[in-house]
């Protein structure tokens, strides 16, 4: 899984990004992964890949997408690669349209939007192998219960969701104010801090 913050100081630049990688070539295989964060870039940049030319099965993205000069998509922007059975939060990637919604044939898809509700908790509706645990997304259970500190604590920070409204993604989300952090997560106290402008109330709220 990745948990990355990525972001670029140059406008007009030829830059191809993706919450894991930036190009899956023809010979590669992704399988049960993730990726988590926030993107903003000029240029190519997809939640998952931005270029996908091998296969992507059973993989997740709940990244959110930053909007400047560029081709943007919530999982892969082009190639002619594989999907099969991957899903990414909709609402995270502030895109409001379902558009990559094909290949639902016999009860299997190739890409699929959700809410950030459908993709959490004990009845996370995203394909694969999975820790599943309460108000949060899945996580790779060798992460999640592995028995050193720092790997299980960096699962659990990937897998904190912001539980948005239906019809808000995080964009109208922050201007109206209306989002509130998670306190715990599997068991685990979660204590949140504010810089600039953004401010956190005795009760989670931003």
């Amino acid at each position: 899984f990745t948990l990355v913050d990525i972001g670029s100081g140059t406008e007009n630049t030829d830059t191809v990004v993706g919450g894991m990688t930036g190009i899956v070539g023809k010979t590669s295989r992704i399988v049960n992964s993730y990726a988590t964060g926030i993107v903003e870039i000029s240029g190519m940049a997809g939640g998952f890949t931005a270029v996908n030319e091998g296969a992507i099965q059973e993989c997740y993205s709940s990244m959110a997408i930053g909007r400047r000069e560029g081709t943007y998509s919530a999982f892969t922007v082009e190639g002619d690669g594989e999907l099969a059975g991957c899903v990414y939060d909709r609402q995270m990637a502030c895109m409001e349209q379902e558009t990559e919604n094909a290949g639902e044939e016999s009860g299997e898809f190739r890409l699929r939007g959700l809410n950030t509700e459908e993709m959490t908790g004990m009845e996370a509706n995203v394909p694969g192998t999975w820790y599943l645990t309460e108000h949060a997304y899945p996580q790779i259970e060798f992460f999640a219960v592995s028995e050193q500190e720092e790997v299980m604590a960096g699962s659990m920070a990937s897998a904190i969701a912001l539980i948005l409204p239906e019809g808000t993604t995080l964009l109208n989300g922050l201007g109206e104010g209306n989002i509130v952090l998670p306190s715990e997560i599997d068991g685990q106290e979660i204590v949140w801090e504010a810089e600039g402008k953004i401010a956190i109330n005795e009760n989670n709220q931003i």
